[in-house]
């Protein structure tokens, strides 16, 4: 990845090189030994220029780390809305929302504002739950065995990744925030929540978005 530090030392370099470049052609005469230099400095400020756009060039984020574990499998009982991945058997598989079991307790968000049931770990393994204003989505192998103790609150990163190559969980943009060049929504609030998956169809890799039900307790509707 692009490092900061470098992003500065490039764009001094850059600088450096004008600075001399313009001296050079204020104080020297036309002679070709003259030329010579000013065209060898021109050459190498180019360089030094196309070397810092391509070093400045952001990588390209790889797909969400459980999008490419369960690929080709979905979760549309609203009972078991969330997809898991057991680390033991490599498998995945569809969950309930962990806070609607937390040790025996049900948790709810019926207040108008902040009507999305959302979760998260502690280092320590503990269970925590609330609500937000907007939707979440996130599985438990994210977020108590790779990630515990992290949150996303950017609104331009929100979403709660691990990269298997750094083995560093990170926070990310939305896959479906510019996926084919388009800015995906879900404006049902009944399907509030923008989900990424992935199929793979003739060994070609479809990337799909798609809106996925609320997530309400059934004791939520009564």
């Amino acid at each position: 990845m692009f490092e900061p530090g470098l992003s500065v030392g490039l764009s001094r370099l850059v600088e450096l090189h004008s600075t001399a470049l313009a001296h050079c052609l204020s104080a020297c005469s036309r002679s070709p030994a003259c030329r010579f230099l000013n065209m060898h400095r021109a050459i190498v400020l180019a360089s030094t220029l196309i070397v810092a756009t391509v070093a400045a060039a952001p990588a390209q984020l790889p797909s969400p780390l459980l999008a490419g574990l369960c690929q080709d499998q979905t979760c549309d009982d609203e009972k078991f809305p969330i997809m898991e991945y057991d680390q033991d058997s490599n498998k995945c598989h569809c969950s309930a929302h962990p806070c609607w079991n937390d040790d025996g307790q049900v948790h709810h968000c019926n207040k108008g504002g902040l009507p999305h049931l959302v979760f998260s770990y502690t280092k320590k393994g503990k269970l925590e739950c609330g609500c937000r204003a907007k939707p979440h989505y996130m599985s438990r192998f994210l977020a108590k065995f790779k990630c515990p103790g992290q949150h996303c609150d950017d609104e331009e990163a929100p979403m709660l990744d691990y990269d298997s190559q750094t083995r560093k969980c990170f926070c990310r943009a939305h896959p479906c925030a510019g996926l084919d060049g388009l800015a995906h929504t879900c404006s049902d609030p009944k399907f509030p929540i923008l989900h990424y998956r992935e199929e793979k169809k003739d060994g070609e890799l479809k990337k799909l978005c798609e809106c996925k039900q609320v997530m309400k307790a059934k004791h939520d509707e009564l």
